[in-house]
């Protein structure tokens, strides 16, 4: 069996674009990164899938032998051992611990994940089938948390992320992570964080 771990910002910065349109794993990585408290492992069983198995071996000598190359070896390996678990045993896949309602909570985060600049409780709703009422309380019962919370977490995590690694001016942000009023979201960043964006930026920059 093969177990997967891996550190949020490794997840965040190529895991998660590279695999948005394979459900299994965008669902487990936007869990791992959106849902507060998910502390599940994705188990694959592999059998006797020799060439599965050896990846694993090979990367870790890599990781304890390491050269100027281990690096974007262990990268293309990794990208590789995904797509062939993706490819040759996906039905084998269980989240640890195995529940149905946290594999549910995982592709609701991952649906807003995927839109949160433009997804809303009506939409979600419509889309799922369901009232705007049931809905509402279907994801609180499933996550644990109301789907606003889901979503301002979502839009914190990559406002980070826009905010330390990129130029982008602070409207343009804001207008990208789906505020009408770049207004709110300063208010509501620096509520969060207890500085504005441009200082949270200013404070990445030189840390």
């Amino acid at each position: 069996m093969i177990y997967l771990s891996f550190p949020k910002q490794v997840i965040e910065d190529w895991l998660l674009p590279l695999f948005q349109n394979s459900h299994l794993l965008a669902d487990f990585f936007s869990a791992c990164l959106y849902e507060e408290g998910f502390s599940s492992c994705l188990r694959f069983t592999v059998g006797k899938n020799a060439k599965i198995r050896e990846l694993p071996e090979i990367m870790g000598r890599e990781q304890y032998s390491p050269d100027k190359y281990s690096g974007e070896i262990m990268i293309d390996m990794l990208q590789i051992l995904l797509h062939m678990l993706l490819r040759d045993c996906p039905d084998t896949a269980v989240y640890l611990p195995d529940s149905p309602v946290q594999e549910e909570a995982a592709g609701i985060i991952r649906r807003i994940s995927a839109d949160y600049a433009n997804i809303s409780l009506k939409a979600l709703a419509a889309e799922m089938g369901y009232s705007v009422g049931y809905c509402s309380r279907y994801i609180k019962q499933v996550t644990g948390r109301n789907f606003e919370d889901i979503l301002s977490s979502v839009r914190f995590q990559r406002a980070e992320h826009l905010l330390a690694e990129t130029d982008t001016c602070l409207c343009d942000i804001s207008c990208a992570l789906g505020y009408k009023n770049p207004e709110n979201f300063f208010r509501s960043f620096k509520k969060k964080y207890g500085i504005t964006p441009g200082q949270y930026r200013e404070r990445e920059r030189t840390a």
